[in-house]
């Protein structure tokens, strides 16, 4: 997890680069959260990028979410699921984990370098575009790079020393308002969708570059 000064778009945030050993098996949501699921869920589409969806489009990510909106979210389809399972934003750890599918080296999950072929970043679509454009990671998950900021359970670190080795959220006692989000979106650099790429916005932050999707916890602790 992370990344190392010789490593392309390195930044102090990033490290020090370190192994983390997932310790509860979890599944991660196919596609970012769309915005037909979310309207199902919550009642409403709070997305500024409304085009597609009067066109009966209901394919694009839901933006304009803040962190906790998205809490609500994973709450209220937390209620509807069966088994004991349980909805929930993955931690920053899961998040990378489940982007980089294998992948240690290199700044995407192909092993090399972002492309206009790879991802929608660099407002090369000019807003966002329908989950699934672009071709998935090795693991079959769409988007983990570009397309909307995804936000993470996590408070925002300056780095990742002290960082839990578990691959659980890490959060303080007292919750910090700064919460991360991975991913880049459609209006990033490419340096700012890689793999390893960290930011934070404010938990009540709402712009249209901010989305996320789900995780589920397989049984609950």
């Amino acid at each position: 997890m992370g990344s190392g000064e010789a490593d392309p778009g390195h930044a102090p945030n990033q490290a020090p680069r370190h192994r983390v050993r997932i310790a509860r098996p979890f599944l991660m949501g196919k596609f970012p959260v769309t915005q037909a699921q979310y309207a199902a869920v919550v009642g409403t589409n709070p997305s500024k990028n409304k085009v597609a969806w009067f066109f009966g489009r209901s394919d694009y990510p839901v933006e304009s979410v803040s962190w906790k909106d998205a809490q609500d979210f994973c709450s209220r389809l937390d209620t509807s699921m069966a088994q004991g399972w349980r909805a929930r934003l993955p931690s920053e750890a899961e998040w990378e984990f489940a982007c980089r599918a294998g992948v240690e080296a290199g700044c995407a999950n192909n092993g090399g370098s972002l492309s206009a072929r790879d991802a929608n970043f660099g407002e090369l679509e000019g807003g966002t575009t329908p989950v699934g454009k672009y071709p998935p990671n090795a693991w079959g998950l769409y988007d983990m790079h570009g397309n909307v900021w995804e936000w993470c359970e996590d408070d925002w670190h300056a780095d990742y020393v002290g960082a839990p080795g578990d691959g659980r959220a890490w959060c303080a006692v007292e919750r910090h308002r700064l919460r991360v989000v991975r991913g880049g979106s459609w209006y990033s650099y490419g340096d700012s969708c890689q793999s390893s790429t960290r930011c934070h916005y404010a938990s009540f932050a709402r712009y249209n570059i901010l989305g996320f999707r789900v995780a589920v916890d397989l049984g609950r602790d």
